[in-house]
């Protein structure tokens, strides 16, 4: 499913996107959380998602991923499947941040295609963008910012 939303100009580029979510183990990726706006050049996204299945059996990912001016970047970390977690993507204005359980995971340097506004037009919860990859679990919450929620390790609230 998907919720759509007029495009809000985001002047202040901080934004939090975080879920509390438990992966299935069987599940060949998907995404969880997907902000998204604009096609082709000026495509700019953030999300949330579970990785394909690795090389070794029973590994997984999951990660975060942002589009924009210097296209795509995302940070990825190992999951446990079946097991609840919190996992935050956090932008500061200059670089998306990866937080799962509250433990920094890594950055990668980004930019809003315009300036400082960022332009989304559209949510997904549970599917990518394109309609192609959908999350198997349970989403439990989704909580979304516009400011940088976390700068550190951190506790999540449960």
């Amino acid at each position: 499913d998907r919720v759509e939303f007029n495009e809000i100009n985001w002047s202040y580029p901080q934004i939090t996107i975080e879920v509390f979510v438990t992966s299935v183990g069987s599940s060949d990726n998907g995404s969880i959380v997907t902000l998204a706006g604009g096609k082709d050049d000026t495509l700019e996204v953030m999300g949330l998602y579970d990785d394909s299945q690795a090389a070794n059996p029973g590994e997984r990912n999951s990660g975060a991923q942002i589009v924009g001016k210097s296209g795509f970047a995302n940070v990825s970390a190992p999951i446990g499947t079946g097991v609840r977690q919190h996992r935050a993507l956090v932008f500061d204005g200059s670089h998306m941040h990866y937080y799962v359980n509250g433990i920094w995971q890594g950055k990668r340097a980004s930019a809003a295609r315009e300036a400082m506004l960022w332009k989304f037009n559209l949510l997904k919860i549970g599917c990518s963008a394109d309609d192609k990859k959908f999350f198997e679990g349970q989403i439990d919450q989704v909580r979304i910012s516009k400011v940088a929620r976390y700068n550190d390790n951190f506790a999540p609230i449960t």
